[in-house]
């Protein structure tokens, strides 16, 4: 993997931290109504998976490592028509698989001094026996084996890059592509220069163009007006890499997913979630969307101002575009 994608994978392992830490803070302030996922196939396969990932219990299994890994038991298990009933949504960095609505009694969340690393980890805190079929209790296992197989000897980042080749939507997968790429050539931008390499925007603007394409109108109308805004700011701007204060090139390549099409996307792609979280953030939603228009407006005032340079070879299509960006700034 080269080192650039393995710094993109760390912000995304940081990120989903951070996504988790969210939705506890949301839940905590909702007053945590009384809902639990207390379905026994659940809580088998949460023991079972720290058993076999860890069978010393010595704390190796990190949060973020063990989310994914039972996002994809749960996934997996599905084909094979066992439904787990985990609670879970996707987010800006991924499902967010909420801890604290996982059956737990008998798992404990310990500091973890393993080794060199240091974080949160879960280990069995004590035994216990399940009350469940045999042939599902051997599907679970050999499910299970599977994953141990395939990601012992994985890092984490391995991980969560294949959880993410499972995310319901292409647009999801063909932005990260084009976002990652754009972090890595600004955060290297000056090496690359000074070593004569060319930033090739025109690779960042194609990469750009595909995610936009596979864009699901119908699925998400609310935001769609708002896609193709920011499409037009976030391509000009890509074409001054060189030049561009990279700290706005990188707010402006994330604004549109952070701020506004994850809000959309975790009240549409979740299952198993308490209704009272859902329409939680239903209700933040218009709220949310204008804390994005006005936001993006700046950036929006800043491309115009200080960036974009219109020339009289401009074609007609460019034009239309800039004149319907433009238009709310003269409101």
């Amino acid at each position: 993997m080269a080192d650039f994608e393995t710094v993109f994978a760390e912000r995304e392992m940081a990120g989903s931290i951070r996504d988790l830490n969210e939705a506890n803070i949301e839940w905590q302030a909702l007053g945590c109504p009384n809902y639990n996922a207390q379905d026994e196939l659940l809580a088998y396969s949460i023991n079972a998976i720290l058993q076999k990932f860890d069978p010393g219990n010595e704390g190796k299994i990190f949060q973020t490592r063990f989310y994914k890994l039972l996002y994809l038991l749960n996934d997996d298990l599905r084909e094979e028509g066992v439904d787990l009933k985990m609670p879970y949504f996707w987010y800006r960095y991924g499902p967010v698989v909420p801890y604290f609505l996982l059956p737990l009694h008998n798992i404990r969340m310990v500091s973890s001094s393993w080794k060199a690393y240091r974080g949160k980890s879960f280990v069995i805190s004590e035994h216990r026996s399940f009350n469940i079929q045999t042939s599902i209790k051997e599907t679970i296992d050999n499910s299970i084996c599977k994953l141990w197989d395939h990601y012992n000897y994985s890092t984490t980042k391995k991980i969560i890059n294949d959880v993410y080749l499972r995310a319901p939507h292409e647009f999801q997968r063909r932005y990260k592509k084009f976002y990652k790429h754009i972090e890595h050539k600004l955060n290297e931008r000056e090496k690359l220069i000074y070593m004569s390499q060319p930033l090739k925007e025109m690779e960042d603007i194609k990469r750009l163009e595909e995610a936009v394409k596979f864009f699901e109108e119908d699925k998400f109308p609310q935001v769609y007006n708002d896609l193709l805004q920011w499409k037009l700011i976030v391509k000009y701007s890509v074409n001054e890499l060189e030049h561009v204060d990279p700290e706005f090139i990188k707010n402006l390549a994330d604004i549109f997913w952070s701020k506004l099409f994850s809000r959309y996307l975790q009240v549409r792609e979740y299952d198993n979630m308490p209704e009272a979280m859902i329409n939680w953030w239903k209700k933040q939603l218009l709220s949310k969307h204008k804390t994005y228009r006005r936001e993006f407006r700046e950036c929006e005032y800043k491309f115009y101002c200080d960036i974009y340079k219109p020339t009289n070879t401009i074609d007609d299509g460019t034009r239309r575009a800039y004149n319907e960006c433009i238009k709310p700034l003269l409101k």
